[in-house]
């Protein structure tokens, strides 16, 4: 399947709750392992993507650090507005190296 969200394919970063002018949100979606994106706000933290086309989304791969729990919402609407959960997860703190976590949605 795709990577719907990657800049590759068409996707953007819609808005961030907060970022690290070094690390910018587009950094998220470029497909760099060498670049992030780094926020600078308390928590919790927001991503809003646009995928690249409309599409049922079964899972998302997450790559971070330092994330203790992640919630992943969706709109079918043309506007965000009403978003709905589709998955939830915890995941392992590593001392600050990379986590990898698939979640079902």
């Amino acid at each position: 399947m795709p990577d719907l969200v990657s800049k590759k394919t068409g996707g953007k970063v819609l808005m961030v709750s907060s970022l690290d002018e070094n690390h910018p949100s587009d950094n998220i979606i470029d497909g760099n392992d060498a670049s992030y994106w780094m926020s600078t706000g308390l928590y919790p933290q927001e991503i809003l993507f646009e995928l690249s086309e409309a599409s049922h989304v079964s899972n998302v791969k997450i790559f971070s650090t330092n994330i203790k729990s992640v919630r992943v919402e969706s709109c079918a609407e043309d506007k965000p507005v009403n978003f709905k959960v589709i998955a939830e997860g915890e995941l392992e703190e590593l001392q600050g190296r990379v986590q990898s976590k698939e979640l079902s949605c």
